[in-house]
């Protein structure tokens, strides 16, 4: 009979449901090996034996390698509803060309895939530059809301922003838009506020396979008062250039204002 030895999936390898479970097999005869059947199982009715209704998929092939791949089910599909893990098995039969045949099979364990993280929501400006006040946003701009979200297993498929002003009941909250490509960026403004005013976001992710997160917790913002530009000269530098009379002199000023570069209508 053929000798089976499975290279992967490692025995009590853990895996998330709806995912893809990559497997690789070695089978050996001292004539050939005719045939190798790949199995993924589950004990439906958890009696110790597999019976036909208990394959979940399965792959054959007739020469080496003897590699491929499952789409691993949902734990739902396995009656485990309440359950948050389910024993799976990767199963393989050879066979060789006088019907002899050899069995192996290695134990997976199966999770439930988890909600998305929705890990921050910060401030941008209209060229993508983070503010330097996280807690606070000038009334009159433009700015960019950045969600930062994450998963576990498959990755983010898209993030839905919400926004509230002055009320961070969850009925209060409007969709402010949908993003599907990260980083997920939603244009927003203060220009329909007042001083004094704040500004709610939550959020929401969608996995690659389809879970929702719950609603974030709140991210609030201040709107402040429009501030004047603040204004350093940064050439000459003082009490460390010269000049010769006559000759003219270069000024570099930088000018910061909390409404951003188009904020600044002239220097002088």
């Amino acid at each position: 009979a053929p000798i089976i030895s499975i290279i992967n999936p490692q025995q009590g390898v853990t895996v998330t449901e709806q995912g893809r479970l990559k497997y690789a097999v070695d089978a050996i005869d001292n004539v050939e090996v005719s045939s190798v059947n790949t199995q993924l199982v589950y004990d439906f009715n958890n009696d110790g034996v597999i019976a036909n209704s208990d394959i979940i998929s399965q792959n054959f092939s007739l020469i080496p390698p003897y590699n491929g791949e499952f789409v691993l089910p949902k734990l739902q599909q396995l009656n485990q509803h309440e359950s948050e893990t389910a024993q799976l098995q990767v199963r393989v039969i050879a066979s060789d060309g006088a019907a002899n045949t050899a069995t192996d099979s290695t134990g997976i364990l199966l999770r439930a895939n988890s909600s998305p993280d929705i890990n921050n929501i910060i401030l941008l400006d209209t060229r993508g530059i983070a503010l330097d006040n996280q807690q606070s946003v000038t009334v009159g701009r433009d700015f960019i809301a950045n969600v930062h979200a994450s998963d576990l297993e498959s990755g983010v498929e898209s993030v839905t922003l919400y926004r509230s002003v002055n009320n961070d009941t969850i009925e209060s909250y409007e969709e402010a838009g949908l993003s599907g490509t990260a980083p997920f960026t939603f244009e927003q403004s203060s220009r329909d506020l007042s001083v004094g005013d704040t500004i709610y976001f939550r959020a929401k992710a969608i996995d690659t396979y389809g879970k929702e997160s719950n609603f974030s917790s709140a991210f609030a913002f201040t709107v402040m008062a429009d501030q004047p530009p603040e204004v350093y000269i940064v050439q000459p530098s003082q009490q460390q250039s010269f000049a010769i009379s006559g000759e003219p002199i270069d000024v570099f000023v930088r000018v910061k204002d909390d409404l951003g570069v188009f904020g600044i209508d002239r220097v002088r």
